[in-house]
């Protein structure tokens, strides 16, 4: 019979790395079209302004929007339906300056250490760091593959078909996910 304890860990460790590796093709597509800087810019407003606003299509901007609120990186009034940035969700995703952006492993410091609870992490895998979320629904765009989910921003970007799938091979192999392409 197996020990509950250890089948609860090895549960946990699976969903910290699904968690890990689904919200990453998310914050790509927020960073590579600039949604967090001009979110943080814009204001509170409502997924149909800011998409009108950033000249994108509102479905695939209110989901991006819904995913990120859910996962707790934006924020979303219920009561206006608004979506926002507070000062420190930016200075993690949207300022290209801040030192926040190498906790996750994605970036490396120039020089220094990045730690949490004391421990260096510069040497750690960013699946085996704990700092994971687990996602609602809606993190992901469900009509589209995991190959298209990655490719999203960047088509949206116009580059080239080489370049895109050369980034998306690369965030496949990162996040431990091929296969499922």
């Amino acid at each position: 019979m197996a020990n509950t304890e250890k089948v609860r860990e090895l549960q946990s460790k699976v969903m910290r790395d699904i968690a890990a590796g689904a919200i990453i093709p998310i914050m790509m597509i927020g960073d590579d079209l600039d949604l967090f800087e001009k979110l943080y810019k814009l204001g509170p407003c409502s997924s149909e302004n800011f998409s009108k606003r950033i000249n994108l299509d509102h479905r695939y901007i209110r989901e991006w929007l819904l995913a990120l609120s859910a996962a707790g990186y934006i924020t979303y009034d219920i009561d206006t339906e608004f979506f926002s940035m507070s000062d420190e969700q930016y200075s993690v995703l949207g300022d290209e300056n801040s030192s926040s952006l190498m906790i996750g492993g994605f970036e490396n410091p120039s020089s220094g250490s990045v730690f949490i609870d004391g421990i260096d992490m510069l040497n750690i895998a960013p699946y085996e760091r704990n700092t994971n979320m687990i996602f609602q629904h809606l993190a992901l765009f469900p009509h589209l593959n995991v190959w298209d989910n990655i490719a999203f921003g960047l088509k949206m970007k116009n580059l080239s078909t080489r370049i895109i799938n050369e980034k998306v091979l690369k965030s496949i192999e990162l996040t431990r996910m091929a296969g499922f392409e």
